[in-house]
C-alpha cells in the first residue's frame, strides 16, 4: 500500500543515463560504483537487478577481481531482454529473470558454445538466488482505512484499497511478470485475470520497478 509517488531513491549508490545519443534503452541508468581499477580489463555489464542487490554482487567482485572495472547499467527485465535480443554487445550480464532466460532465441543470442561446462547448470545459466512475491505496506495507513494486512492476493481486490496499490507492470518488470503468473497459475486463467482485473481498480501506478512499490509504500504518512 502506498500514498503519492516520489522519484525512486537508493542508498549507497548513485544512478543516471548521462550518455545521450547511445544505443542504450532510455529506461537504462548508470550503477556508480567503486569496482576494480580497470589496471587489467574493463567489462561493461547489464543487469535487471534493484541497485541494492546490485551492491554486494559489485563488492564481491571487488574483492576478487580488484583490476577489474565495472561499467554497469540496469534496466527493467523486458527492456533488458529486448536489448540483448536486439544484437546489443556486453561482457557480463549481472542478475535477470529465470522467466527472461527462458525467451525463445535468448540462450543462441548470448551463450557462449561451451557455457554448460563451466556453468554449474546444464543449460549454461548460473542462478545464485531465488526470489519470492512479498506484499509491503504501512500499517499506519491501512488503519486508517480500517483494513487489516493483507494476507491474501484477494484482499488486494478490497474496494477500500482504492488508489493505495503500487503494483510492478508485468510487461517491464521481472517481479511484476513473477507476480502475474503467480495469480494465474494459483487461480486459473479465468480467474486468475478475473482477480488481476479486480486489482487493477485499486492500482495507482504500475512502475517498470519491482522495488520501487517497496520503496514508495508510507510517504503519504511519513510527509
Amino acid at each position: 500500500m502506498t500514498g503519492s509517488p516520489e522519484r525512486e531513491r537508493h542508498s549507497g549508490v548513485n544512478m543516471s543515463n548521462p550518455y545521450r545519443g547511445s544505443n542504450l534503452p532510455a529506461d537504462a541508468v548508470r550503477i556508480d560504483t567503486a569496482t576494480g581499477t580497470g589496471s587489467e580489463a574493463r567489462l561493461r555489464a547489464v543487469s535487471s537487478f534493484e541497485p541494492y542487490e546490485l551492491a554486494d554482487y559489485l563488492a564481491a567482485l571487488k574483492l576478487h577481481l580488484p583490476g577489474v572495472a565495472i561499467d554497469l547499467w540496469r534496466m527493467p527485465t523486458a527492456t533488458l531482454t529486448e536489448y540483448l535480443l536486439s544484437g546489443a554487445q556486453c561482457d557480463l550480464i549481472l542478475g535477470w529473470a529465470e522467466t527472461a532466460a527462458k525467451t525463445p532465441g535468448i540462450a543462441e543470442r548470448i551463450l557462449c558454445s561451451n557455457a554448460a561446462a563451466v556453468c554449474s547448470e546444464t543449460d549454461g545459466f548460473c542462478r545464485p538466488t531465488a526470489f519470492s512475491t512479498a506484499f509491503v505496506v504501512d500499517p499506519s495507513l491501512l488503519r486508517q482505512r480500517g483494513l487489516a494486512v493483507p494476507a491474501s492476493w484477494s484482499a488486494l481486490a478490497d474496494p477500500m484499497l482504492a488508489g493505495g496499490i503500487v503494483f510492478p507492470d508485468p510487461r517491464r518488470s521481472g517481479a511484476g511478470y513473477l507476480a502475474l503468473s503467480t495469480l494465474i497459475q494459483c487461480f486459473g486463467d479465468r480467474d486468475g485475470w478475473q482477480l488481476m482485473h479486480d486489482i487493477d481498480r485499486n492500482v495507482i501506478d504500475y512502475p517498470g520497478s519491482a522495488w520501487e512499490p517497496a520503496q514508495r509504500a508510507g510517504l503519504e504518512a511519513s510527509r
